[in-house]
């Protein structure tokens, strides 16, 4: 079919109308509504002044509808205008000659500018409570003079004063109204072949920033479909709950009901990535994060399934055809299932630390200890083993990857394999934490699992997995030199806590219970910096923030230790209940001996540094012992 196009116009309350009544119709690989209030009060200010503001890009189809192809956050911007207005009446429309002369009607002490800020801010929210067109044009002034009135009593009286002084302003305001609702918006409209679409859309915003890359996969993998079973419902509710909340209610998507959608489950490549992501996040928060909002992107179910069909990330693009290629529809249901028991052995494994109840304070705990390329890596290496065959080249370029789904590759995921992965992962895992192996983009680390599979069942001994512990806490030392800002516990230090106490027999009933513990540092943040910049003027810095300097304690509610060490901290003990020496062996690891030194007075800036080290190293080397005797248990 030849494709043609040509331009049209539309006024604001035809489009309005078309998207009320379904003329107007959104594709489902529309991205739904992403614009800030900022961004759609610029447009309209832009058509308030009467300059350009773009076209819309329509394909019109042979039934006479419209699909929104470009442009849907100008037009629901514009719907949103004509259905309301006054919301978008802002400072701009305000004339500031006016705004004087009604405080010199109040004519009360004071500061002026507060009180013309009083006044600016009643007569915004007054005009934004007509929330129709016909409400903005039927205004009455004198009732703005009646608010003014009823907050300062020396305007009884002069209420029509006021509603005279507002009205030439607000009459503008109400023409401005009238001139947007006469507009003519123009469009450029195709008709032609449908199937062209999603790649005309991918091409407009695949410049610039418009879209992210999993934006424009929803347009270029929207025409596969994959039935999914009732076990994996999850997936097909995120998209349903997408799709609903998308618009916000403002209009509907093309072939689009919700209740025919959620009883056929048939998705395509993007809405079973997306739906997948959510799902994996809602049951794993501490291996892939909190799920974000409805209608935006979980990467993980893109990053996941990528890698498991044996694509690099950059070649992320090709994930439907692969996919399409490798598992076809009938393998769809089998090939997420045993991702999904990936998933589940790699936390059986690691969960435990991402798991740990260490701070309990609101905003602690919320993201997981690894990036997602980390987390990505350590499934896929287990899917790669159980189930792909991959051949390789001199070059170590895959020639060849094949899936199978309906056994386990014996030669690659033996008893003794699954044996060295339940043993090595979880060190592995810690030491690329510690050493920060995935910071950055990791993208190019994780790729390297599709040669190396094995990676982390290969042996790590006790000597290489306490070397890498000292180097951490050297470094940690090193890089840290602090006296006003004491950085707060990161995600190495939060690891190492939770491999601390887990191997001291932080016990089950602690961990489950409600009861709450706080990341507390024994040398105190406020007596360290108290010391380092009165008695040795600023001039010496320290790690205070040293993973040698923190431990867990029991909290206890509005607690306020100031600069008290567990040792002063009298009421500490009393409301927890716990004797010195039950926090000494379980939490603190200390003697009272052991901060002698912050009470000395005597001390050198020299001598403070030398026993603040010394107490920092010592402690991490008890700490270190907890966890090396305890070493086959990681």
């Amino acid at each position: 079919m030849a494709n043609t196009w040509k331009l049209e116009s539309f006024k604001p309350a035809q489009i309005k109308q078309n998207m009320d009544t379904g003329v107007f119709k959104v594709p489902r690989y529309q991205r739904g509504i992403v614009w800030s209030e900022t961004q759609k009060a610029d447009l309209i200010d832009t058509i308030k002044k009467g300059l350009p503001f773009g076209s819309l890009l329509l394909y019109k189809e042979p039934s006479g509808k419209y699909q929104i192809i470009d442009g849907l956050q100008r037009v629901t911007t514009v719907f949103g205008f004509v259905e309301n207005p006054a919301q978008f009446f802002n400072d701009d429309d305000i004339d500031n000659t006016v705004i004087p002369e009604i405080v010199r009607k109040i004519n009360v002490a004071g500061s002026q500018t507060i009180i013309a800020e009083k006044v600016n801010s009643s007569l915004i929210d007054w005009v934004k409570h007509c929330h129709t067109l016909d409400a903005v044009i039927g205004m009455q002034f004198y009732e703005f003079g009646e608010i003014i009135a009823k907050e300062f009593p020396t305007c009884l009286g002069k209420e029509g004063e006021i509603g005279r002084l507002i009205q030439p302003m607000l009459k503008a305001f109400q023409q401005t109204c009238y001139t947007i609702n006469d507009i003519n918006i123009p469009a450029i409209v195709i008709e032609g072949d449908p199937d062209l679409l999603p790649v005309l859309f991918e091409r407009i915003n695949s410049k610039g920033t418009q879209l992210s890359k999993y934006q424009i996969y929803a347009a270029s993998w929207n025409t596969d479909e994959y039935c999914i079973s009732d076990n994996l419902v999850k997936i097909v509710i995120a998209n349903r709950d997408r799709y609903d909340s998308m618009l916000g209610g403002m209009t509907n998507i093309d072939d689009y009901d919700s209740v025919a959608f959620l009883n056929e489950k048939v998705l395509n490549t993007y809405e079973i990535a997306f739906g997948f992501g959510k799902m994996l996040c809602d049951s794993y928060p501490h291996l892939f994060g909190t799920a974000k909002e409805q209608t935006q992107v979980d990467s993980v179910g893109f990053t996941l399934i990528n890698i498991c069909l044996g694509l690099k990330n950059k070649d992320a693009h090709k994930m439907s055809s692969k996919l399409k290629e490798l598992i076809g529809n009938s393998n769809i249901n089998i090939f997420l299932t045993k991702i999904i028991e990936c998933v589940k052995f790699v936390d059986g494994r690691i969960g435990k630390y991402n798991t740990f109840k260490s701070n309990s304070r609101p905003d602690s705990g919320k993201n997981p200890l690894h990036t997602e390329f980390q987390i990505c890596s350590l499934i896929a290496s287990v899917f790669l083993m159980k189930y792909a065959d991959i051949t390789l080249d001199s070059k170590e370029n895959i020639v060849e990857y094949k899936i199978h789904l309906d056994y386990i590759n014996n030669d690659k995921w033996s008893k003794s394999t699954e044996a060295a992965f339940k043993k090595n992962a979880p060190k592995i895992y810690i030491m690329e934490i510690l050493q920060r192996r995935w910071s950055g983009t990791g993208d190019k680390k994780m790729d390297q699992v599709l040669i190396t599979p094995n990676y982390y069942t290969r042996d790590v001994t006790r000597f290489e997995f306490s070397n890498n512990l000292d180097n951490w806490f050297a470094n940690l030392n090193n890089e840290r030199s602090e006296i006003g800002k004491v950085a707060a516990a990161k995600e190495p230090e939060l690891l190492m806590l939770a491999l601390v106490y887990l191997m001291n027999n932080f016990s089950a009933l602690n961990h489950l219970d409600d009861s709450k513990f706080d990341i507390e540092h024994l040398a105190t943040k406020q007596l360290m910096k108290e010391k380092l910049i009165s008695k040795y003027n600023g001039d010496l810095r320290l790690p205070i923030s040293s993973f040698g300097n923190l431990c867990l304690l029991p909290e206890y509610d509005n607690r306020s230790k100031g600069k008290k060490t567990i040792y002063q901290d009298a009421e500490y003990l009393k409301k927890t209940k716990k004797t010195i020496s039950y926090i000494e062996d379980n939490y603190s690891f200390t003697k009272k001996e052991d901060l002698d030194w912050l009470s000395d007075k005597q001390l050198s800036a020299d001598e403070f540094k030398e026993a603040y080290f010394n107490f920092i190293q010592n402690r991490f080397d008890y700490m270190k012992n907890i966890i090396l005797d305890h070493f086959d248990r990681i």
